[in-house]
């Protein structure tokens, strides 16, 4: 006999884990009846379908009872700290600093930023001294993970040096200042000779390269 017309519904959750999920359906008699895409592994909609083993339903009609499930995405852990790993500048205030320890499955952005980027390789490059968050990236069967904070240190302090200027016969014969590498001096000493020009300070008593103006100021 042809089975009566079924209602069905599927029961339960799902959630990706790297099996197969079998869904529960209600309204569903295998002994008269067959069914199809109520089996699947990745996180996604799937559509189960319920037909007549005799080929038509008691009421003569013959479609396809159908219900619609779902596989939904797991979660993620965060990157484990002892693998991630910041590296500080070579210098304070460089943007030479790295995050190392990372995959291409994993994204990071600035604390005082809301977007990621994609990491692509095994390190970030090209980093100021900061907080940045990490985390491995949404995928068809995950969410994005949950965050690991790695701090970016400040790198090392730039040397400071003690500068002599020697007037070369001027007034004042030698004056020193305590300058820091990589930053320009504010402004140099001018020193006074009679019957002279002061043209700039220059790093060779006759000629060499050329430091200040006339004025004492950088170029």
């Amino acid at each position: 006999a042809d089975p009566a017309k079924p209602v069905i519904s599927v029961t339960g959750i799902y959630t990706y884990n790297g099996a197969e999920h079998t869904a529960a359906v209600t309204g569903y008699d295998p002994a008269t009846m067959d069914i199809s895409g109520n089996t699947a592994s990745n996180a996604g909609d799937y559509t189960v379908s319920v037909t007549s083993k005799t080929g038509k339903w008691a009421d003569g009609s013959a479609d396809a009872i159908t219900a619609a499930w779902s596989i939904g995405k797991t979660t993620q852990e965060a990157p484990a700290e002892l693998i991630i790993n910041g590296v500080a500048p070579s210098t304070e205030g460089g943007s030479d600093g790295k995050i190392i320890g990372v995959t291409d499955k994993m994204e990071y952005r600035m604390a005082s930023e809301s977007s990621y980027t994609a990491c692509s390789g095994t390190e970030i490059e090209n980093l100021s001294a900061g907080t940045y968050f990490v985390r491995f990236r949404e995928d068809p069967n995950h969410k994005p993970g949950a965050d690991a904070s790695v701090t970016v240190g400040a790198g090392t302090p730039h040397a400071e040096y003690t500068i002599t200027f020697d007037g070369n016969g001027g007034t004042p014969a030698q004056s020193t200042v305590t300058a820091t590498y990589g930053e320009p001096l504010d402004q140099m000493p001018i020193p006074r000779y009679k019957g002279y020009f002061f043209l700039g300070w220059y790093d060779q008593k006759w000629g060499g390269r050329q430091y200040s103006d006339e004025n004492g100021n950088s170029i």
